[in-house]
């Protein structure tokens, strides 16, 4: 529910009373300032501007990884993978996704009600990219299991999960699968 300024209403001026919000099943739709209240919440209206920002954010991550993944070995000729083919993918599917949110934006007419950014959205994309940053950083000083369990429990706080299965058992289940078949299985270095 969004938060309502009161404004006085003609017929409260005229009778001297403070304006009443209805609150019933006859009460005006958020928005409407006839009962005497402005929405101060309200969505902001649909931008294509904005669809083709984050395509070129999207993008330009993609472009980044392609780059960075050129400066790493192929691989050796014996058929193997080499370190230089999961960036390269990555890279390859984050320009797909950004066409495809450019596309989006651009044939789009309309945005439901439910996709309007909000202050809350924002700053849980902040927290999630600091925490991705954070990762990677801390990863390169500290051993693979401690940094990934953080990690994982933040993300989870930060979503909006609470309790002891949430921010202990989940995280504690991911990591061991990871470093069961990532450092164990694959031989990984993790």
């Amino acid at each position: 529910m969004s938060p309502r300024i009161s404004v006085p209403s003609a017929k409260a001026e005229r009778t001297g009373g403070p304006a009443v919000e209805s609150t019933g099943p006859d009460a005006t739709l958020a928005g409407d300032t006839a009962d005497g209240h402005v929405d101060v919440a309200a969505p902001a209206p649909y931008s294509r501007a904005r669809d083709l920002l984050v395509a070129a954010a999207v993008a330009g991550l993609g472009a980044l990884t392609l780059v960075g993944s050129r400066g790493l070995p192929g691989r050796a000729g014996d058929g193997s993978l080499g370190p230089d083919w999961w960036p390269t993918v990555l890279g390859v599917c984050l320009l797909l996704t950004a066409a495809g949110i450019a596309a989006a934006g651009l044939l789009r007419r309309t945005v439901p009600d439910d996709e309007s950014v909000t202050r809350h959205g924002l700053l849980q994309l902040g927290g999630l990219i600091a925490l991705v940053l954070g990762y990677g950083i801390a990863w390169h000083q500290l051993h693979f299991v401690p940094v990934t369990f953080a990690f994982v429990a933040a993300v989870t706080a930060v979503l909006g999960s609470r309790g002891v299965r949430a921010l202990v058992v989940f995280p504690a289940i991911i990591v061991g699968l990871s470093y069961g078949i990532f450092g164990l299985l694959l031989r990984v270095p993790l």
